[in-house]
């Protein structure tokens, strides 16, 4: 009991650092038959009808999207995790008229996910639980090494004025010597909401497996495999694909049944590779744009003008000799043609291509020590690597966390990026306690990203308890100003905005929307149980921050008095 009391802290304090890595086996009739009922539930024609395909559409705006995860576990009366299991919803931030089609569609997509966990779930209630004398225990999380899983991890490839291409990454374990993996993607009309097949964006389909053929012998050229081609006409199977800015994507595993594989190869076929190859409506006609690279995904772009393209890609690099001090820590290079960039340390990274007034950058969000989440960025032009970097990664939010003696569940909202104009970003702070706050960041036309403005958003729902009467200010939805006001004792004070040094900027809340913990049984702290409150946008208390640095009294102060004088519930992560 102890350990889930921990790990239930621990989730607390620095937010989930939900694993994207999970072991499971995959009922492989059901996830086919299930994948393909996604794909044709409704009558095409009556679909094509009701999106208004015969006119044709355009979308003023670029779609900015959101993943919606749920997380859940399950217990023994022994407090064994007996197994894990994950779901992922589509949602759109835009809510306009232009937009209600593929509000529709992310609805059905939404609807056919939680069939697919369903079912899931009920799979893995059946299997007893590993644990053995021979099992082991992780000390942090709870789960048994062999605990049965099903986890999806869910990437927006492409989401512009002309498509929104998905895949899932399926990751499974219900027993045995290895988990199975599983993908399967989903590509949407912007401006329609229809699903689109392949055969509606590659019109010449065996043009493009030629190509891909080729591409994979050039790519692997010491594996036997299967060529795309072969994957793709194999009998009712479903072609796993997706489009990015450049081209179309197909996903498929090089290597013979017997092994297994996490990630699958990625062969590109370019929207200039031939003529009438690709609908022209679903090639890329933006000049500036996000790509996100998978695994060893390789693109080949004309990154110094010259007409040529080179074969870019990123590879983990694991550290050796002296610098292995801990087995997980690794590194990243880049690469671009013959050339090679230096190592970017951290325990695991995702690399996006950015291009931006012409020139084309990367961006590596990494893992660091401490659960720091680092952003380089690298000139693709030079490789040279820079000294800067900017602790940040694409927001994640809390939306609750609830766990009892037989259950934990969890909800978070990811951001996505997918705009090479801005993403939403997020970070820890310890500013009354270890908090996580977000900004948009802009993209500037080097290529840099750079925070707009200075007023943070506290998005992990702390909330703390005055011990007395509070001067401060009163401040209006923008931070400016009202009038000097006092905020009373006796009161729970939600976190709403900071510049995560000078401020914090709070707002009285009932105590109906509050749930009351203790850490350890003895130190009281409280949990935000209506996360709809964060969204307000309104005037605010602004409380001064004093901090000290005097090694006899360093810490922060309010009026001169020490935070933990007048606040309960104050908690950092250690």
């Amino acid at each position: 009991m102890k350990t889930k009391k921990i790990l239930s802290v621990i989730i607390l304090v620095n937010l989930v650092i939900l694993s994207s890595v999970s072991c499971v086996k995959i009922d492989k009739d059901y996830t086919k038959t299930e994948t393909e009922s996604v794909k044709t539930t409704v009558n095409r024609k009556e679909e094509n009808k009701e999106s208004g395909e015969d006119k044709e559409k355009l979308i003023s705006e670029i779609p900015h999207i959101l993943l919606e995860e749920s997380d859940g576990a399950e217990y023994d009366s022994e407090y064994r995790c007996l197994y894990y299991i994950n779901n992922v919803h589509l949602k759109l931030k835009e809510n306009g008229k232009e937009f209600e089609p593929l509000i529709k569609a992310f609805d059905k997509y939404n609807k056919e996910t939680d069939k697919i966990y369903e079912y899931d779930r009920t799979e893995l209630s059946s299997y007893p639980h590993p644990a053995d004398e021979e099992d082991t225990e992780d000390e942090n999380t709870g789960y048994f090494e062999k605990t049965p899983s099903v986890n999806t991890t869910t990437y927006v490839v492409r989401a512009d004025k002309s498509i929104v291409s998905v895949i899932n990454y399926k990751h499974a374990y219900y027993g045995g010597e290895n988990p199975e993996y599983h993908r399967y993607s989903y590509n949407f009309d912007t401006a329609t909401g229809k699903e689109l097949e392949f055969r509606d964006i590659v019109k010449d389909e065996e043009k493009f497996f030629e190509i891909a053929d080729e591409r994979a012998k050039e790519y692997y050229p010491d594996n036997e495999f299967k060529k795309p081609s072969e994957h793709a006409s194999e009998g009712g199977k479903e072609i796993t694909w997706t489009a990015n800015a450049e081209g179309v994507s197909v996903y498929f595993d090089i290597y013979d049944h017997d092994s297994y594989m996490e990630y699958p190869q990625v062969i590109t076929v370019y929207f200039d590779e031939a003529k009438d190859l690709f609908e022209p409506k679903y090639t890329n006609t933006e000049d500036e744009y996000v790509i996100l690279l998978m695994g060893d995904m390789k693109l080949s772009l004309d990154i110094d003008g010259d007409g040529k393209k080179e074969l870019v890609h990123t590879e983990k690099v694991n550290s050796v000799g002296e610098e292995v001090y801990d087995s997980e820590y690794s590194g990243a290079k880049i690469f671009v043609g013959d050339k090679e960039s230096e190592r970017y340390d951290g325990y695991d990274y995702q690399s996006y291509i950015i291009k931006k007034s012409g020139k084309y950058y990367m961006y590596m969000f990494m893992d660091e020590i401490d659960d720091a989440k680092i952003l380089y960025r690298a000139d693709l032009s030079t490789l040279e690597k820079e000294d800067e970097f900017r602790t940040v990664r694409p927001a994640v939010r809390v939306v609750y966390s609830k766990q009892n003696d037989n259950n934990e569940k969890y909800h978070v909202i990811k951001e996505t990026f997918t705009d090479a104009k801005s993403f939403v970003g997020d970070f820890g702070y310890d500013t009354l306690g270890t908090n996580t706050s977000e900004i948009e960041w802009i993209i500037d036309d080097k290529g840099y990203p750079v925070t707009a403005g200075n007023r943070y958003k506290i998005t992990n729902g702390r909330i703390l308890y005055t011990l007395a009467d509070i001067k401060c200010t009163e401040v209006d939805e923008k931070g400016q100003r009202i009038k000097d006001i006092t905020l009373p004792g006796n009161s729970y004070i939600l976190l709403l905005h900071t510049d995560n040094e000078n401020y914090v900027d709070v707002r009285v809340t009932d105590k109906k929307y509050v749930d009351e913990n203790k850490w350890y049984g003895e130190e009281r702290y409280f949990e935000l149980n209506d996360q709809r409150l964060l969204d307000y946008d309104g005037p605010c208390y602004r409380i001064e921050l004093e901090h000290s640095h005097d090694e006899y009294e360093w810490g922060i102060k309010v009026n001169g008095v020490k935070v933990d004088k007048l606040f309960e519930g104050i908690m950092y992560s250690s």
